[in-house]
């Protein structure tokens, strides 16, 4: 909300080095989970909706890799609020140079992407993954489970 750079750094920093793991595992997993959803509407020869579902899944996969990108970005400076948090808690208290203002400034524009790419990412995968039993591009990938099963694909 509107916070000071001070009162920003009271309450991330105790909290940065578990922020970071989070978004570093979360954004790794986004971004196979967006590959995986690609192969398989890749297999299924965008079935349904051809180009607009390769441009979806492509923006999808961009989205996490920015996400995952961001958040490489902001780990040295997560370690040093960590780590200065952990030796005086009190910290943010005291003068900072011109040198942490810079990294400070910049690490505000890569947490604000890595949260907006990780949110967006996440509502656009949410509102376009279906049920594969009703996911006409896997469709495919169902005829073809059959044929080799013999049954269908269990719920």
């Amino acid at each position: 909300a509107n916070q000071t750079d001070r009162e920003l750094l009271r309450s991330y920093s105790p909290i940065a080095a578990d922020t970071q793991k989070a978004f570093m595992f979360l954004s790794s997993f986004s971004m196979i989970g967006a590959l995986d959803k690609y192969s398989k509407d890749h297999m299924a020869a965008w079935v349904a909706r051809g180009g607009v579902q390769r441009g979806f899944d492509c923006a999808l996969m961009a989205v996490y890799f920015a996400c995952f990108v961001s958040t490489l970005v902001c780990t040295p400076l997560d370690d040093v609020m960590y780590s200065s948090h952990l030796r005086s808690p009190e910290y943010y208290k005291w003068d900072v140079g011109a040198d942490f203002q810079e990294q400070f400034a910049s690490w505000k524009v890569a947490h604000l992407l890595r949260c907006l790419c990780g949110l967006l990412g996440w509502a656009a995968s949410s509102w376009e993954t279906r049920n594969y039993l009703n996911n006409a591009p896997n469709k495919a990938l169902h005829d073809i489970y059959e044929h080799v099963y013999g049954t269908r694909v269990p719920l």
